[in-house]
């Protein structure tokens, strides 16, 4: 944890969920929860001995959506000064 000092020169820590907050851990593990079900899906899909449209329409939906997830997460945090 970090610690910070107030304007009376008492040291203090910075909070746990602040930390969390600005190491953007739920983020990161939505994103790799979602990189690992891509991964499922992937080679769920190339099992398949004979694909039907309605599994190859599954397939597209889940990557397209997954460029979608990596944008929010890009531009998520906190704003640039």
């Amino acid at each position: 944890m970090e610690i910070l000092q107030d304007q009376n020169g008492k040291q203090s820590m910075t909070p746990l969920y602040e930390q969390i907050n600005l190491y953007r851990v739920v983020p990161r593990l939505l994103v790799l929860g979602y990189s690992w079900l891509m991964y499922e899906v992937a080679f769920w899909f190339m099992s398949l001995p004979n694909p039907m449209p309605e599994q190859a329409a599954f397939v597209s939906t889940m990557v397209g959506v997954s460029a979608a997830i990596f944008g929010l997460y890009a531009n998520s945090g906190r704003p640039r000064a």
